[in-house]
């Protein structure tokens, strides 16, 4: 990480530019504080909003704890800033298990336990969650939060449905959800689709169709295949990080 304070505009724009290409190619972050108010090249200095900060007198930094705060969860090894999730849950009813003694039915355990050793790994804090769970329908069961308890309990209440399995819904829904979401965060932070799958899709063309659009928003899209058995199924376009298991 570099962290940039700017006190004006530098005198040679372009060269400001292509040095911060090449921190980019050496994988430098850079966050960036401007004292002058608001700069442009400060914005271009971070590449992203959210990494980019602003007072308009130096010592306005002796009080800001804030910007301590964001910039130490940007740094963060596990949070790695900004961004928000979206997690597609296979509701179709071959997710659904049975107890020995028939006397409680409940979702698989597997998926539920990877989401929430997830949830917990990233920290939360400025990343923000949201489930989804498809199959004849989408339904949003959690619109993006950080608040873990309320991601937990919707993955313990999750009931399979229907024998369809209707992705292509799944992904429309979950760019509703990161359009939708409020309080807003800017278009330059981080999103991502994790898409969890139980055997092949009943519209293969609108997954592909769907899945497309999102990418072409910019949202990253990875797939987690065979997560409940061992079953192929491609989303067609785009880079497919596919993991199984």
């Amino acid at each position: 990480y570099m962290l940039v304070f700017l006190d004006g505009t530098s005198m040679d724009n372009n060269s400001t530019i292509d040095t911060i290409v090449a921190a980019g190619e050496a994988n430098i972050t850079i966050i960036s504080v401007s004292l002058r108010g608001i700069l442009q090249e400060s914005v271009q200095v971070a590449g992203r909003s959210f990494r980019q900060f602003s007072v308009h007198h130096a010592s306005e930094l002796a009080s800001r704890s804030d910007i301590v705060e964001e910039i130490a969860s940007i740094i963060c090894l596990e949070c790695k800033g900004y961004s928000e999730v979206v997690f597609l849950i296979d509701g179709s009813d071959s997710t659904r298990r049975i107890s020995d003694d028939l006397s409680t039915v409940f979702y698989t355990r597997g998926v539920v336990d990877l989401v929430k050793n997830v949830t917990a790994n990233i920290a939360m804090g400025p990343i923000r969650e949201a489930l989804i769970s498809y199959s004849m329908t989408a339904e949003l069961l959690v619109s993006l939060t950080d608040n873990t308890t309320a991601i937990n309990h919707a993955l313990d209440n999750i009931e399979p449905q229907y024998l369809n399995t209707k992705a292509g819904l799944a992904f429309r829904k979950a760019r509703e959800a990161l359009e939708t979401a409020r309080p807003p965060r800017a278009d330059d932070v981080p999103r991502y689709i994790i898409y969890l799958v139980d055997g092949a899709v009943s519209n293969v063309t609108d997954l592909a169709l769907e899945t497309q659009a999102t990418r072409d928003k910019g949202i990253d899209v990875s797939k987690h295949m065979s997560v409940f058995r061992a079953y192929q199924h491609h989303i067609k376009g785009g880079k497919d990080n596919t993991h199984s298991t």
